[in-house]
């Protein structure tokens, strides 16, 4: 699994995260809503990338992790190295 923070801030960035994350043959999840308790991060927020409508719940003022499962393809790379927070 890769795990990166990303800042996914317009809807045109939504846009195409989404796209690149539907082209990916595994799970793409998008975690928002950082706590810290106990030593441990958790998220209040799991959301699966590949759902336009959960990607637009998003607070787009803050970076979210993304944690990809499967190899990731040139397309979804070049889209989140253009989103690294």
């Amino acid at each position: 699994m890769i795990e990166t923070i990303v800042l996914i801030d317009t809807m045109e960035k939504i846009k195409k995260f989404n796209v690149a994350c539907q082209h990916h043959i595994g799970d793409v999840t998008v975690c928002s809503g950082r706590n810290i308790a106990d030593g441990k991060e958790l998220y209040k927020y799991r959301i699966d990338g590949k759902s336009i409508l959960g990607l637009y719940s998003l607070d787009l003022s803050t970076p979210v992790k993304v944690e990809i499962e499967g190899d990731i393809d040139e397309e979804l790379k070049s889209v989140i190295n253009e989103m690294i927070a």
